[in-house]
Formats: C-alpha cells, sequence, structure tokens
C-alpha cells in the first residue's frame, strides 16, 4: 500500500509534468534547436555559472529536507504524532528522489560540452524539476510552521 502510494505520488506531480513538458518539447522543437543551437557561441562563464544553479537550489532542498526530519526535536515530536506524518514524509521522498535525479540530468547535460538540442532540453526540464521540488518544500515547510504554531497556542 505504501509503494502504491509513493508510486501514485511520484506519477501524479508537477514535477512528472514538468518532465512530460521537456519529452514533449524534444520531440517537438529538437530540429529548429540544433539549427539555431549550431549559429550561436556561448560563452565558457556563462556555462560556469549557469551549472551552479541547480547545485545551489539541491543543496537549499537537502537543508530545508534536513530541517523536516531532525531526530529529537521538539518539532519532529509533534510532527511524528501528527495525522499527516506519512503524507509530508512520502512527498519528502519524492521531492529528494527527483531532486537528486534533476540534479544528475543537469550536471551531465552540461559536463557533455555538446551545445544540443537534447543537453539544452534536459537541463532546462532538470533545472525545472528541482525548481518545482525546492517550491514544493518552501510550501511545505510554511505549513509545517503553521501546525507548529497552531499545537504552541493549544
Amino acid at each position: 500500500m505504501k509503494f502504491l502510494f509513493f508510486i501514485r505520488k511520484f506519477l501524479i506531480s508537477f514535477e512528472f509534468v514538468c518532465i512530460l513538458i521537456g519529452i514533449m518539447a524534444y520531440m517537438l522543437f529538437s530540429e529548429e534547436l540544433d539549427i539555431n543551437l549550431s549559429r550561436m557561441q556561448i560563452n565558457p562563464d556563462t556555462v560556469k555559472f549557469v551549472v551552479t544553479i541547480p547545485m545551489i537550489i539541491f543543496g537549499w532542498i537537502w537543508k530545508s529536507g534536513q530541517s523536516f526530519f531532525q531526530r529529537g526535536s521538539p518539532r519532529a515530536k509533534i510532527l511524528v504524532n501528527w495525522p499527516g506524518y506519512f503524507h509530508l514524509k512520502q512527498n519528502f521522498i519524492v521531492g529528494m528522489v527527483y531532486s537528486v535525479f534533476s540534479l544528475v540530468i543537469c550536471l551531465l547535460s552540461i559536463l557533455n560540452r555538446e551545445i544540443s538540442a537534447l543537453n539544452v532540453i534536459s537541463f532546462i526540464c532538470g533545472l525545472s524539476v528541482i525548481s518545482v521540488v525546492a517550491l514544493n518544500f518552501y510550501f511545505a515547510d510554511s505549513t509545517i510552521k503553521d501546525i507548529l504554531e497552531e499545537v504552541n497556542e493549544v
């Protein structure tokens, strides 16, 4: 049952929609994009800057995710007894899986050094997915803070 819930969360998500959009973009626009990319000159310093963006976002996701589940803290004790804890933890796991895969895709597409439609679309798709995960973690963190404030008021 828990595995099916994980699969459902994985396949029915904004992150998966971003991946599908990336696949569709590659299928529809790869030839035109390859032609336009072959005409462009890209500054190597730009590539050095762009490669850090997914790593920075991943670092924030990792730090934010760790703060959700710090064992032994009063926050964790309250969250474990919260009825929606299972869903929160599953969403966290799905988000971490998406962010790791997205970071790997982004790094592979940049390290390939070939400027092609596949690499550009893969990078943009990976960056989109990791950004959606970061937004989800941000909103989850604010929701957790609201829940903890409600508990502290009681």
